[in-house]
């Protein structure tokens, strides 16, 4: 079962907006932010996972965001460098916590984010084009030269600013994404690199259906039509709804919320 880390959303706001979703839909309630997310977090530990805490930096407004602050693989992690400067604070946060767990740390040039890869197993999926840049995705390749990398696939809408927010890979040879955040040439990059792709509907993606995470055969996220359910049903899983509205408000979901430390 795997492990992820995780940090509580002391200092989440949507102060500093820095994506089109953040402040689309009213204020935050931070109150039920924190129920909500130890509500996600003792749900995957229910489903075996292990779940690690990293104490939030002061006033870090998206520091409870884990995924985005780089990748994991056995013991290396390439850490993020972010494009905002609201965010460049956590990366040192994220550095020496790790360090300190025994990870060896490299340092991605401008600009890499977490968010923009997607790993199962050992094929690797990297985004660029709002957050990483090409020199990020050059660092992926060097950092993890034994993992299989497909891409990069350039991401065209704004509302879909990470690669995790409109791409998902539950199996391996599995691809589940939204057409209409990718470019022409990085469609016809997932149509031929997978043996199985599954396209979503605007409403999908919208409810942040492909931000999941995977717990053995569950599968964790905030929203999907029932249609959607049928489909990952079909392919071994069990959809479980997280009532995450507020993190929504930001951007993000569950798969955001975590960093994947051990498969």
């Amino acid at each position: 079962m795997p492990t992820f880390l995780m940090s509580k959303p002391t200092y989440f706001a949507l102060t500093e907006p820095i994506n089109p979703w953040m402040g689309l839909r009213g204020g935050l309630n931070l109150d039920l932010a924190h129920q909500q997310w130890t509500h996600a977090k003792e749900q995957l530990e229910q489903a075996g996972a292990t779940i690690l805490e990293i104490s939030p930096g002061k006033n870090l407004q998206d520091m409870t965001f884990c995924a985005d602050s780089g990748v994991v693989f056995e013991n290396t992690f390439l850490r993020a460098t972010y494009k905002f400067p609201a965010r460049t604070p956590e990366q040192a946060l994220f550095e020496q916590w790790l360090g300190e767990k025994g990870y060896c740390v490299v340092s991605a040039p401008q600009f890499f984010e977490g968010g923009d890869v997607v790993r199962t197993g050992n094929t690797i999926v990297c985004g660029y084009g709002h957050r990483t840049n090409l020199a990020g995705v050059s660092a992926l390749r060097k950092t993890f030269p034994e993992l299989r990398l497909i891409g990069p696939l350039k991401l065209i809408n704004p509302w879909f600013y990470h690669l995790d927010t409109c791409f998902a890979m539950p199996q391996e040879d599995t691809a589940v994404y939204y057409p209409a955040a990718f470019a022409p040439e990085a469609q016809a990059i997932i149509q031929e690199s997978f043996a199985r792709v599954i396209e979503v509907n605007q409403q999908n993606a919208l409810n942040f259906a492909l931000n999941m995470v995977i717990v053995g055969k569950k599968i964790f996220l905030t929203n999907c039509t029932p249609a959607f359910t049928e489909r990952m049903h079909s392919l071994g899983f069990t959809v479980v709804l997280l009532h995450l509205t507020e993190f929504m408000k930001s951007g993000g979901s569950i798969k955001c919320l975590t960093l994947r430390l051990k498969d």
